[in-house]
């Protein structure tokens, strides 16, 4: 797997990673998990195509580098930072109370929190605190952000939530994560669940099932087993790229905008080809 470069023209890539001006101008987004890796490129992403993106993270010292930083590039105006615990009840209703004072509506929920959380390693070492935890920032998280906002979304008649879940769902690799990829899977009976119940208000519910992005994120993945996990999804995936934040974040701006309107109940695989639906 090359360091991001493929045949395509430099050129061309950078055309085809611009976001598309005004696009989303209007809208207003919330993305959990917002204070680093996809997470805050999806929300840097959101605000270059025009819409109002709210950010929420439980990390407070990440997530004000992150509001400094996306205030430095696109203002101040436009962006709302606030620490919250996606798994606490009153800590999201306390969050959107935020948004709809500032912006008056929500129309896109990007469900990014999340994660392995722990160390890999096998099924029977992992505690019970250990695999709730995962499945409470995961699917619980997921669910109860989603719950909040729709009551908003159908008084518009329109929304769009955008669910992250993982091609490990599909492949169950790499072993040692069985709490994380049991997670990912409930994301994706969310999703497939939430587009039949709520279409008929306006509101599409949508899955993003990103490959391996090699962020380093606290206590997950050691060096080591990132590197091996790396290498085998170089020798395996159809594209031998390794995946950026950024190679994600157009398919986020489309599930966001008018153009996927006729788009929902799906889960959209960005993996270089590791996996197939």
């Amino acid at each position: 797997m090359s360091n991001g470069e493929t045949s395509v023209g430099s050129s061309q890539a950078a055309s085809a990673s611009a976001p598309g001006e005004g696009r989303l101008t209007g809208r207003v987004a919330i993305v959990t998990g917002a204070a680093q890796g996809l997470g805050k490129a999806y929300a840097d992403r959101l605000l270059r195509a025009g819409a109002c993106v709210a950010l929420w993270d439980v990390a407070t010292d990440p997530l004000a580098e992150a509001t400094a930083e996306l205030t430095d590039t696109h203002g101040a105006d436009r962006i709302l930072s606030t620490r919250t615990d996606v798994t606490e009840e009153g800590s999201v209703q306390s969050a959107l109370e935020q948004v709809l004072g500032q912006w008056a509506r929500v129309t896109v929920l990007v469900n990014n929190a999340g994660g392995g959380l722990f160390p890999a390693g096998p099924t029977e070492k992992m505690t019970v605190e250990q695999f709730t935890r995962v499945m409470g920032v995961n699917v619980t998280g997921a669910w109860l952000c989603s719950r909040e906002v729709l009551p908003h979304m159908r008084a518009e008649g329109y929304g769009k939530i955008i669910n992250v879940t993982s091609t490990m769902v599909t492949s169950g690799l790499p072993t040692g994560l069985v709490a994380y990829t049991t997670a990912k899977a409930g994301i994706v009976g969310l999703t497939r669940s939430m587009a039949r119940e709520i279409g008929p208000d306006g509101i599409r519910v949508n899955a993003l099932a990103p490959g391996y992005v090699p962020i380093r994120v606290t206590g997950t993945l050691s060096a080591d087993t990132r590197n091996a996990l790396l290498e085998q999804m170089k020798a395996e995936q159809s594209i031998p790229t390794i995946l950026k934040p950024e190679d994600l974040c157009g398919t986020v701006e489309y599930l966001s905008s008018q153009d996927s309107d006729m788009v929902t109940g799906q889960v959209i695989n960005v993996s270089g080809g590791w996996v197939f639906n």
